[in-house]
């Protein structure tokens, strides 16, 4: 199958493409590095020509919902419309765990990103995923000042891109699936936690400095929004590699 994943040179996008190719399938690796913005939509119909399948794993730096909402509704309605111009058969969307329950900042923008899909007459999934393993190293230097690293309090259940990327491949490749799958990992973790173990195991040295959940978003992460709601009616698909386990392989490198 030939399958375009969008948002290629992203830290999932890299994995869905090494999953998709180990599994023989002809990849359309699709970014603005490769000379592919998604928000143009002539560039995006000129990409999904003879394209069977598409894994939409774009992303934006944003935190800011009206931004996040603004980009991920124009991209997806690109896809969306390029996509039943050229046929493709069946559209993969990753998101996020929770963003219903907390529907802030960045995460307002995948919801929005989850609602084009859902009014589009092209074949959709949405594979929606809890924070990855690496979160824990991006805390560390998103909240940096000199030495300092302010740490929030979060409930987590982390997922390895690994196991994802071949859940993602899987959702392409099942010609039944469809609705929203949720993914998580086996345990769910504290974040300071994860943050110290990180530093220590590869080396970064500062202070740790616990600040308080100050903006909604953060709340719904302390308050465990971004945790899998057995409520939920859809598939929940648990990882079995874990923080600790995934940490051991970036202490060798």
């Amino acid at each position: 199958m030939r399958v375009a994943v969008f948002g290629a040179t992203g830290a999932a996008g890299r994995r869905i493409v090494d999953a998709a190719t180990r599994r023989g399938h002809d990849v359309l690796a699709l970014s603005r590095a490769t000379g592919v913005d998604v928000l143009v939509l002539d560039q995006v119909r000129d990409a999904l020509a003879g394209a069977d399948a598409v894994i939409d794993a774009v992303n934006t730096p944003t935190l800011h919902a009206q931004e996040a909402t603004e980009f991920f509704r124009a991209a997806a309605a690109n896809i969306v419309r390029a996509s039943a111009e050229h046929g493709v058969t069946r559209v993969v969307a990753l998101s996020i765990v929770g963003i219903d329950r907390n529907p802030h900042g960045y995460y307002a923008g995948k919801l929005a990103q989850e609602r084009v899909y859902a009014d589009a007459s092209v074949s959709h999934t949405i594979v929606r995923a809890t924070q990855f393993h690496e979160f824990a190293g991006q805390i560390w230097s998103s909240g940096g000042w000199g030495p300092v690293h302010a740490v929030f309090p979060a409930r987590l259940q982390p997922v390895d891109l690994g196991e994802l990327a071949e859940i993602l491949v899987d959702a392409v490749e099942d010609a039944e699936a469809g609705g929203i799958r949720h993914v998580a990992g086996p345990r769910v973790e504290e974040l300071p936690r994860l943050v110290k173990a990180w530093a220590r195991a590869t080396g970064h040295r500062g202070i740790r400095f616990p600040i308080p959940a100050a903006t909604d978003q953060l709340k719904g992460m302390r308050d465990g929004a971004n945790l899998p709601d057995a409520a939920l009616d859809a598939p929940l698909i648990v990882g079995t590699i874990d923080f600790d386990a995934w940490l051991a392989t970036q202490r060798t490198r």
